[in-house]
């Protein structure tokens, strides 16, 4: 009776033993887990990400004259007639406007011949104010009137 009696002190003891180291274990595991997990863990949150720096406007193209010679105003006339229209009305537009060459090979000659420059590779050119002319003005083809 004594032998079973020590015997099952001892098992008692021993199950004693077991579940603490068993829990002593888990215990070791999770306190390993929750150290790497503290180490994958950010401790500053980033800054937010700065706003896209903002798009500046597309340069106008560029307008070159070459004129034999300037009549009394005429530069100014020509920047607020057909520069500036011109411009305005191709702004946007597909496909863009790479430069305008405004040019008059002759002084006696009263039309300066225009010639625009597309990013394409395309040119156009046309006489103005024999051509896309209304009132002094610029016009665009399709808003001139008989």
């Amino acid at each position: 009776m004594i032998a079973l009696l020590v015997g099952l002190v001892l098992s008692a003891y021993n199950l004693s033993l077991m579940t603490s180291t068993t829990g002593r274990a888990d215990g070791m595991g999770a306190a390993f887990a929750d150290s790497q997990r503290n180490y994958a863990d950010r401790r500053v949150q980033p800054a937010p990400p700065a706003p896209p720096a903002p798009t500046c406007a597309e340069p106008a193209p560029p307008v070159l004259y070459s004129v034999v010679k300037y009549r009394e105003g005429e530069e100014a006339t020509l920047r607020a007639n057909l520069a500036e229209p011109l411009l305005a009305y191709y702004a946007g537009k597909q496909p863009s406007l790479s430069a305008v060459l405004i040019e008059r090979k002759n002084a006696s000659s009263k039309d300066v011949n225009v010639r625009l420059f597309f990013a394409d590779g395309t040119e156009t050119s046309y006489l103005w104010p024999s051509t896309h002319s209304q009132d002094g003005m610029w016009t665009p083809p399709e808003m001139m009137t008989p």
